[in-house]
């Protein structure tokens, strides 16, 4: 069975779902920054399906996309903050019913942000022999 302690996870309480990442908000910059493909998901015909991208708001989580906001857990980690239909009793219930989708393609992606982020730290420093200061 997976580890589920590295994956991101949705917490509800009261009027409000908060997606919690299992990584940085800074990691998750990082790698739109320089390699922004390669946080989207496509299928066999080239669309894209999923993707992940970060923002100045709340962020938001649907079918296709998720969005990072700009707050952040205690020790850093991306949240994303949707505000639930105060009326609706049941608010677990719309929460699967809404999320379980995009939630399990945004774990799919948080597998493969350690390889991006090396790949991308690579780069970075491959660049960096090549600038100076004159």
């Amino acid at each position: 069975m997976e580890n589920i302690e590295n994956n991101a996870k949705i917490h509800v309480l009261g009027c409000a779902a908060v997606v919690v990442s299992a990584f940085s908000l800074e990691d998750w910059k990082l790698v739109e920054k320089y390699a922004p493909d390669a946080l989207t998901i496509v299928d066999e015909s080239g669309k894209t399906v999923f993707r992940v991208t970060t923002e100045s708001g709340p962020g938001c989580l649907v079918k296709d996309h998720a969005e990072f906001g700009a707050s952040v857990t205690q020790d850093g980690k991306a949240t994303i903050t949707i505000l639930l239909d105060p009326d609706n009793d049941d608010k677990m219930g719309m929460v699967k019913e809404a999320l379980s989708g995009p939630l399990m393609d945004l774990i799919q992606m948080e597998k493969i942000l350690p390889g991006i982020k090396k790949g991308v730290m690579k780069k970075l420093d491959q660049a960096n022999v090549y600038i100076s200061q004159l």
